[in-house]
């Protein structure tokens, strides 16, 4: 074979080989990008910051009402179990501000979106900017062909064939946390609150407000209002053993002026809410939430919606 012949053989095997993956790519179509997503169920299985964003371009706008954002502590809430609201759960795993708002704005840009729920913890407001390079418009087209492909459906194949976890629904819920529930917090020391056992654990609570992260979050619900999108946002439940309220309530004095009278936000560091927060079954490392209390939270949060929709129907009567 002459290097003429076998340069033109292995071009035309090279385009042939693109194209058959780049067809099956888009009849697969793993992140509902092409074509219509209305009624289609797509779970994650690898890679949630890349998949979260390219899932922000079609099949969240086209599928979901509603949104819920904010970093990992709000990441394993099933809001497939709020009843009567369709709210796919955007939060990111180590997610800040700046990588939500890619997927906020995709959402509302691309969607009719109704509402948004907030989980407002410092996290999310300590630092600017992404931490990977998965969230990048490039992913896009990356998804037609690429090593991030090839290595999703590595994941997929081994999670369908029982090799990994299943750790996503198909409403962004994350559950990686939850698998690994087996929390050795009840085997340090114990400190009583209202005469409450609860374990003192030493964790670095940061209530540092990135002044760029703060107002990447006041642009983020500048955005929402002018969309029409209802606001709803809540201080997330700190156990009680690594509560400190003069921190806390700097933080909450801050934050709470990038919201108005109109917007419904809620403090689970209150009063009410002591018991929840003193019972570290509710806590599987005392920051992020058990089931159980992954659970409640989810119902507070459903409580709070019914509360705001059922006020609206009475008063348009």
């Amino acid at each position: 074979m002459t290097f003429k012949k076998f340069f033109y053989t292995t071009l035309l095997l090279s385009a042939c080989f693109i194209t058959v993956t780049v067809s099956f790519n888009i009849y697969m179509n793993e992140y509902g990008l092409f074509g219509s997503a209305k009624g289609k169920s797509i779970k994650i299985w690898d890679n949630e910051r890349t998949s979260k964003y390219l899932l922000s371009y079609n099949y969240i706008p086209a599928n979901f009402e509603g949104i819920l954002i904010g970093p990992s502590v709000s990441d394993n809430l099933d809001t497939k179990k709020i009843s009567g609201y369709k709210i796919y759960n955007a939060s990111l795993n180590g997610g800040n501000i700046s990588e939500l708002k890619y997927i906020v704005e995709n959402i509302i840009h691309n969607g009719n979106l109704k509402f948004i729920i907030v989980c407002l913890y410092p996290y999310i407001t300590k630092d600017h900017g992404r931490k990977t390079s998965y969230i990048n418009q490039k992913e896009y087209w990356s998804s037609l062909g690429s090593m991030q492909t090839l290595k999703f459906y590595g994941h997929k194949i081994s999670a369908l064939f029982g090799f990994s976890h299943d750790v996503y629904n198909d409403y962004g819920y994350n559950n990686i946390k939850l698998l690994a529930e087996k929390s050795t917090a009840t085997k340090q020391p114990i400190i009583k609150i209202d005469n409450v056992a609860i374990t003192k654990l030493t964790l670095n609570q940061v209530e540092f407000i990135d002044g760029i992260a703060y107002n990447e979050l006041l642009e983020l619900i500048n955005l929402s209002r002018k969309r029409g999108v209802k606001i709803f946002g809540f201080y997330y439940p700190y156990f009680m053993a690594n509560y400190d309220e003069k921190r806390f309530k700097t933080y909450k004095e801050k934050i709470d002026k990038i919201f108005d009278k109109n917007d419904l936000i809620w403090n689970l560091n209150d009063d009410e809410h002591l018991a929840f927060r003193c019972d570290l079954s509710n806590y599987y490392d005392g920051k992020h939430l058990s089931r159980e209390g992954a659970n409640y939270l989810v119902r507070e949060i459903n409580d709070k919606l019914d509360m705001f929709y059922r006020r609206q129907q009475t008063f348009a009567k």
